[in-house]
């Protein structure tokens, strides 16, 4: 029972608000030692303890917007990754569904994200899980977006209501004309289907100001917070602490 999450603000950015968070699996040793993912993902996926982490990572989520939500703040969401081994085997939306009623919160405050990688192992397979996610209510992002092989067919394919534009364009953007005009295209594209746009990696006031002048929806970065543990996140919901 060493592992925990820590929770990193998803911002408005027309107006600066939190508006969700992302959970981010650590693993805290009894010495008070911070083991970070790249760490120990790997292993966890080679052995295939990655599931039940992520489930547990999970229902630590469905705790905090539980706390969140009986405090007044209805609208905020959380977000968990969804790893490669979850998408292939077991099943997944029953897990899913049943954590939920356990914790008694409406579907709609859970939000799942899911990488390339996960979806390649199999994509029929994932789709009918996805699709299964998405018709009882869970919104689905698609994390990374543009650092592997993306195809614009996942826009029309997958239930896919988020995309998530990676850090590595984000913080590159301001010196490389080539990452700035992929950033601009996908908010452009994005904006025309209807799918929202989450940028993460905001490190500075000028990308951050770039970004709400593309009409971006939502930004996640250290210029807002680092991640951090679930009982700082409940009070920077209740102070909106976050200033843009």
């Amino acid at each position: 029972k060493e592992l925990t999450a820590y929770y990193q603000p998803k911002v408005l950015l027309s107006s600066g608000d939190i508006v969700g968070w992302e959970a981010l699996v650590r693993w805290q040793k009894p010495s008070g030692t911070m083991v970070y993912p790249n760490d120990f993902i790997p292993l966890a996926e080679e052995s295939g303890l990655v599931a039940p982490m992520s489930m547990q990572v999970l229902e630590h989520s469905l705790t905090v917007i539980k706390k969140m939500i009986n405090d007044g703040y209805s609208d905020i969401s959380v977000s968990v990754n969804l790893s490669a081994r979850q998408m292939e085997y077991g099943d997944i939306v029953k897990d899913i569904q049943s954590a939920i009623d356990r914790f008694n919160v409406q579907p709609g405050a859970l939000k799942l994200e899911v990488t390339e990688t996960a979806l390649m192992k199999d994509l029929d397979k994932s789709l009918t899980k996805l699709k299964a996610l998405r018709d009882i209510g869970i919104e689905i992002s698609m994390d990374d977006f543009g650092t592997g092989f993306s195809s614009l067919d996942y826009l029309i394919s997958l239930p896919i209501s988020i995309l998530k534009i990676d850090k590595s364009f984000i913080q590159i953007m301001s010196t490389n004309e080539r990452a700035k005009a992929i950033v601009e295209s996908v908010i452009g594209l994005s904006q025309k289907i209807g799918v929202q746009v989450v940028s993460e990696g905001i490190e500075t006031p000028q990308e951050m100001e770039f970004l709400r002048d593309l009409k971006c929806d939502y930004g996640q970065g250290y210029y807002f917070s680092r991640p951090v543990p679930a009982e700082i996140a409940i009070e920077m919901v209740r102070n909106q602490s976050c200033e843009v």
